[in-house]
């Protein structure tokens, strides 16, 4: 099974392709997103909630871990944190 970590969870985009990425039965879904509360659970026995702010680090790189894809949602300078925030310092959209 592949882990999925969609970053901003509760947006426009991640609210459509949450739905898509469960359809498919060998990914596992990690939501992240600033209010936990905000959003329902598609599919407790896939997916986790965790709530947090991309701008806080140690959740955040806390989350990282273990994930083989992750989504960000959001196209701003918060995008940015997350391409530079991962052990090593490596840029995660770099298209390796």
């Amino acid at each position: 099974m592949n882990d999925v970590l969609i970053l901003g969870a509760n947006g426009q985009v991640a609210r459509h392709t949450t739905p898509v990425f469960l359809r498919h039965d060998d990914l596992r879904l990690t939501l992240y997103l600033r209010r936990a509360t905000r959003l329902r659970n598609p599919d407790p026995g896939r997916v986790t909630i965790v709530e947090g702010d991309v701008l806080d680090l140690p959740t955040l790189e806390a989350t990282l871990k273990g994930q083989d894809v992750v989504r960000a949602s959001r196209e701003d300078e918060d995008a940015a944190v997350v391409r530079q925030s991962s052990e090593g310092g490596d840029d995660l959209d770099n298209g390796a």
